[in-house]
C-alpha cells in the first residue's frame, strides 16, 4: 500500500507537488491546490494534466495534455526537488493515468493523496470511461489516501453511489480493498443537515461531521480538501491528524468565502482566509498548572481543529530556554493549521522561534522598540483597558489591539473589569485597526459581546479548560458566525 507520513523538522518547509488540471477561473484544479499549499505554509509545484475552459458556471471544454509530456513534467520535478507529498487530481485519460503511475513508482513518491476527479459539478466528464480501470489497478494501490465523493465511490466500485451513512461505511471498506492505506469518503452530497465524512484504515472506521454551511461558494472543495491533506501530511504525526486538520481548513475557508464575489455560479472558497490575516477567534494559550506539556499542546491542537484562527503563547513563569522550546512546539501546531502565532510580551522569544509577532501590554516594551527587534511586517498586538489606550493604537501602528477585560477573570486578577460599556465605546469610535474583546468571555455571554459591537473575541478558559476544546472552539466559531449572518456551515 502507499507509503507516507514522515514528519519533517520544524525548520524545513515541505515541498508538495500537484498533478492535476488547470482551472482558469482559479477556484479548482492546480490553482486551488497551489493556493492551499501556500495558505498552509508549504511550497507548491504543479504538473499540468489538462487544460479546461471553465468558470463558476461550468466546464465548456477540456484539452488533455499528452501523457508523454505529463511524464516529462513529473520527472523534471523529481530529478531536482525533494517532494514530500503528492496530490493527484484530474487526469483526463487512461494514458495519463498510466504515465503518472509509472513516474511516481519510479520516483518512490511518498504521501500520495489521490482525488479521483471524474465529473465536474456542471456534469462535464473530466475522466474518460476507459481510464477508470487503470485508475483502480495502477494508481489507487500507490496512494496513501484516496478522497472520492459519493458518485466517484460508486464509479470506482461499479455500483450505485452510497445514499446513507451505513452505505458509506460499506463503500469505504470496499474501496480500501483496492489498495490505498486510507479511504477518506466525502459525504457532502448526502441529503441531510450535516456533512459527514468517513475515514477507514482497514481497522478503524471514523466519522468527521460538521454542520452544513449554507453557501453557493462550493467550487473546488474536493480539490482543496485533498491538497490540504497533502500539505499537512509531512508535518503531522499521523495521517488521521492531517485529515482532521484538512477538514477544518476547508470548513473555515468555505465559511469565510462570503466576502468573495467571483462569478455568477458556484463561487470558490477563500483559501487565504488565514494567510497573513487576523481571524475572529483568538486563543491566548496559557499553560495550566494541572496540565502536562503534552496535554497542553494536545488541547491547543484540538482548539485549532475546532476553528481557532490566531494563537498566542502567554507564559510568565518559564525562563527563556524552556519558553523557547515550548514556543517552538506551539509554533509547529499553528503552522500546520495555517494560523498566525503570537508571543506574549517577549520580542526576543518571538524572534528566536520565528513567530508571526508579539503582543504587548501597556507596561511592556513600546511597540516601536519591539518592531525594531522583529522582521518587517511582524504582527504587533496591544492591550487596551480604557479609551485613551484605544486612541493610541493608530499612533503606535499596532496591527490589532485587545479590549478588556470585559468581565473579571483570574487570568488578570488585579485588573478591574472594563465592562460591556468599554466594548460599546470602542465600537462607536470606528477605529481602523482590528480589535478583540477579551476577558471572561464564554459561549453563554458571547452574544452580549457581539451585540455591544465586537466582531472578534479572545479567550483562555472558555477553550483550554473545556471538556473538549475542539467542541468549545467550534461552538464559539458558530456563535460568531451566527451573530454576523444567521445561517451557517459544510464540505462537499
Amino acid at each position: 500500500r502507499g507509503g507516507g507520513v514522515s514528519m519533517l523538522s520544524s525548520v524545513s518547509i515541505p515541498n508538495i507537488l500537484s498533478i492535476a488540471g488547470s482551472d482558469p477561473s482559479g477556484g479548482a484544479g492546480v490553482q486551488a491546490d497551489l493556493k492551499t499549499f501556500a495558505a498552509l505554509g508549504t511550497y507548491g509545484g504543479a504538473a499540468i494534466t489538462a487544460l479546461t475552459a471553465q468558470n463558476t458556471r461550468g466546464v465548456t471544454d477540456v484539452q488533455p495534455v499528452l501523457a508523454a509530456f505529463v511524464a516529462q513534467q513529473i520527472d523534471a520535478v523529481f530529478a531536482d526537488v525533494r517532494v514530500d507529498a503528492v496530490k493527484i487530481g484530474m487526469l483526463a485519460t487512461a494514458e495519463v493515468v498510466s504515465a503518472v503511475a509509472t513516474c511516481l513508482s519510479r520516483a518512490g513518491a511518498r504521501n500520495i493523496v489521490l482525488d479521483p476527479v471524474m465529473v465536474s459539478t456542471s456534469g462535464h466528464a473530466l475522466l474518460a470511461e476507459s481510464a477508470i480501470g487503470p485508475l483502480r489497478e495502477q494508481l489507487i494501490p500507490l496512494a496513501l489516501v484516496i478522497t472520492p465523493n459519493l458518485a466517484e465511490a460508486g464509479a470506482l466500485l461499479r455500483r450505485p453511489a452510497p445514499r446513507t451513512i451505513e452505505e458509506m461505511r460499506d463503500a469505504a471498506r470496499a474501496l480500501h480493498a483496492l489498495g490505498p492505506r486510507f479511504v477518506y469518503l466525502k459525504g457532502g452530497h448526502l441529503d441531510q443537515d450535516t456533512s459527514p465524512d468517513v475515514i477507514f484504515d482497514g481497522e478503524r472506521m471514523l466519522e468527521l461531521g460538521t454542520a452544513r454551511i449554507v453557501t453557493s461558494n462550493t467550487h473546488g472543495t474536493g480539490c482543496t480538501l485533498s491538497s490540504a491533506i497533502a500539505a499537512l501530511l509531512p508535518r503531522c504525526t499521523n495521517a488521521i491528524d492531517a485529515m482532521r486538520r484538512a477538514k477544518a481548513f476547508v470548513t473555515s475557508a468555505m465559511a469565510a468565502s462570503d466576502g468573495l464575489v467571483v462569478g455568477a455560479g458556484q463561487g470558490p472558497l477563500y483559501h487565504a482566509h488565514r494567510a497573513n490575516t487576523l481571524g475572529s477567534l483568538y486563543l491566548v494559550a496559557t499553560p495550566r498548572p494541572h496540565m502536562s506539556e503534552q496535554e497542553f499542546l494536545a488541547r491547543v491542537g484540538a482548539a485549532l481543529d475546532g476553528g481557532v484562527d490566531v494563537v498566542q503563547l502567554r507564559c510568565k513563569s518559564l525562563e527563556a530556554l524552556p519558553y523557547i522550546r515550548l514556543a517552538e512546539r506551539l509554533h509547529d501546531l499553528a503552522r500546520q493549521a495555517g494560523v498566525p502565532f503570537i508571543i506574549n510580551d517577549r520580542p526576543d522569544v518571538a524572534a528566536a522561534v520565528g513567530a508571526d509577532g508579539v503582543h504587548l501590554g501597556q507596561q511592556d516594551l513600546p511597540p516601536a522598540l519591539a518592531r525594531a527587534l522583529l522582521p518587517p511586517n511582524s504582527i504587533i498586538g496591544r492591550s487596551s483597558h480604557e479609551p485613551a489606550d484605544a486612541d493610541r493604537v493608530i499612533e503606535e501602528r499596532a496591527t490589532y489591539f485587545a479590549v478588556g477585560p470585559v468581565w473579571e477573570t483570574p487570568t488578570k486578577p488585579d485588573r478591574p473589569a472594563a465592562g460591556l460599556s468599554y466594548v460599546r465605546d470602542v465600537a462607536a469610535r470606528e477605529i481602523a485597526v482590528p480589535w478583540y474583546a477579551i476577558g471572561g468571555i464564554t459561549h453563554d455571554n458571547v452574544a452580549q459581546v457581539m451585540e455591544a459591537g465586537a466582531t472578534r473575541i479572545a479567550v483562555v478558559r472558555a477553550i483550554l479548560d473545556a471538556i473538549d476544546p475542539a467542541v468549545a472552539a467550534r461552538g464559539l466559531v458558530n456563535a460568531l458566525h451566527e451573530a454576523r449572518e444567521p445561517e451557517a456551515v459544510a464540505c462537499s
